[in-house]
């Protein structure tokens, strides 16, 4: 790629959307900041910065796209440890953090109705996700090889029903 030794990126404040895999396989890239006012991220923009350890998303930001070869907008990057998913967003698209083995803990915000399949696939460390009341349709492998995982949620919701479909723990227990 054309990113040799790129370490940090500050995306400027007019921009209003970001490529397909406009910083895919940029090894050295940890730490990203983008704008408020970025409304959307396309298809593999971030996918297998295997070194990118933090990034924020803006709450303006409400689509998030991934395509049918599995470029997921973060997934293969294996030492992010957290991301703050932004209110806006209503979708987790296909892929989005698949493989990133190092995200340990997510909330799932409440304005989001819809979990993808391999949303979340592959994510070893994750032990604990909040699933609101509010997400009632989460893919069958949404979490595919997420062995450590506890899924914490209101109980009588659909992740309740999820976690117990898949064998997965359920917990009432905030994070």
């Amino acid at each position: 790629s054309n990113c040799d030794g790129l370490t940090t990126v500050e995306i400027p404040s007019n921009v209003v959307e970001l490529g397909d895999s406009v910083f895919a396989n940029c090894d050295y890239l940890k730490t990203v900041q983008l704008p408020d006012g970025l409304t959307k991220i396309k298809a593999g923009a971030f996918r297998n910065c295997i070194n990118l350890k933090n990034i924020n998303i803006p709450v303006s930001l409400t689509e998030c796209s991934s395509d049918s070869t599995g470029k997921g907008m973060f997934s293969g990057c294996s030492k992010l440890t957290s991301l703050e998913i932004p209110m806006g967003m209503t979708i987790i698209p296909e892929d989005m953090l698949f493989e990133a083995a190092a995200l340990q803990t997510i909330v799932v915000p409440d304005s989001v109705t819809t979990i993808k399949s391999n949303a979340f696939g592959a994510c070893s460390s994750l032990v604990h996700i909040w699933i609101s009341n509010n997400t009632t349709n989460i893919a069958a492998d949404a979490f595919v090889h997420c062995d450590a995982l506890t899924i914490h949620g209101v109980a009588g919701s659909q992740a309740q029903t999820y976690a117990q479909n898949q064998n997965i723990p359920f917990s009432t227990d905030p994070l």
